[in-house]
């Protein structure tokens, strides 16, 4: 069984804990809050700032990562857009048509004739 005391004062309870601290395996005093969860360690909270670190860094790169992704998306379906636009005029198919084909204005399409 472990031994917890409850400081209302204080709004703290210290209790028996065992585990790894400063290098030692063992049993040490502890405190706790209302909920009975152990108050982090400074290397605890050391370590969660670095997992935090590390998760925050993995978010930056897949947002990138998808950034890049898009951007090459992008760029593909200029250049499919752009390849069409001197077939289109060449089938006869006129500036006008053809930019409201492809949703550009009269000058883009004109740039290819």
């Amino acid at each position: 069984t472990e031994s917890r005391f409850w400081f209302p004062e204080l709004e703290l309870g210290l209790g028996l804990w065992f585990g790894k601290y400063h290098g030692l395996k063992r049993q040490w005093l502890r405190w706790y809050d209302a909920q009975g969860n152990w108050i982090p360690t400074p290397e605890e909270v050391a370590g969660i700032a670095q997992q935090q670190a590390g998760i925050a860094q993995q978010q930056a790169d897949l947002a990138q990562q998808e950034a890049q992704i898009a951007n090459q998306r992008a760029n593909r379906a200029e250049r499919a857009q752009q390849a069409a636009i001197p077939r289109l005029l060449s089938m006869g198919l006129s500036t006008e048509q053809v930019a409201e084909a492809l949703g550009l204005s009269v000058e883009e399409v004109s740039q290819w004739e």
